[in-house]
């Protein structure tokens, strides 16, 4: 996506299931931020993806304002999922999208 085209909430993605997703993470704000894929919509800095691998930083070590992280991991079950960035107060300002992971 590009940065001129940010959306609150962000704009869904879907893929297929058992698909190796490469997902990275550029954080354009002025802000530090984390992207995780969750399976509730909620406000939790503990949060834990639902797929290994399914996090770009921590709520402790987040992602930099000027700075990418690029992650990979296998969308192993279907269903509907949120990414969100989980740095405390992020998600309920809009910063989140709906993650769909498809059958074959």
């Amino acid at each position: 996506l590009r940065p001129d085209a940010i959306t609150s909430p962000g704009p869904e993605l879907r893929v297929k299931v058992g698909s190796l997703v490469k997902l990275t993470v550029v954080n354009v704000g002025r802000a530090v931020h984390v992207l995780t894929i969750v399976g509730d919509l909620k406000e939790d800095p503990n949060a834990v993806p639902v797929f290994s691998g399914a996090s770009a930083g921590t709520p402790r070590n987040p992602i930099p304002p000027g700075s990418s992280v690029t992650v990979y991991f296998v969308a192993e079950k279907e269903g509907s999922y949120y990414y969100v960035c989980n740095v405390p107060g992020h998600t309920s300002l809009g910063m989140y999208g709906g993650f769909v992971v498809e059958s074959a």
